[in-house]
C-alpha cells in the first residue's frame, strides 16, 4: 500500500462502476500499474470483463 493512494471505491466507468481502483503515487507510476478490482457474486470472470 505504500506505492498506491487510498483505493477509490465505486469509480464510475463507461458501463457501470469499478468496485476498487488503486492508483499508483506519482513517484511509482513507472513501476506499478493502476489496479482495477471487480467483484462479482456467483458469476464468472467473463461477466466481470463485459
Amino acid at each position: 500500500m505504500e506505492y498506491y493512494f487510498k483505493p477509490i471505491r465505486e469509480l464510475p466507468t463507461g458501463r457501470g462502476f469499478a468496485d476498487f481502483v488503486f492508483v499508483p503515487k506519482p513517484e511509482y507510476k513507472a513501476d506499478y500499474p493502476a489496479l482495477i478490482v471487480e467483484l462479482k457474486w456467483n458469476k464468472n470472470a467473463c461477466t466481470a470483463l463485459m
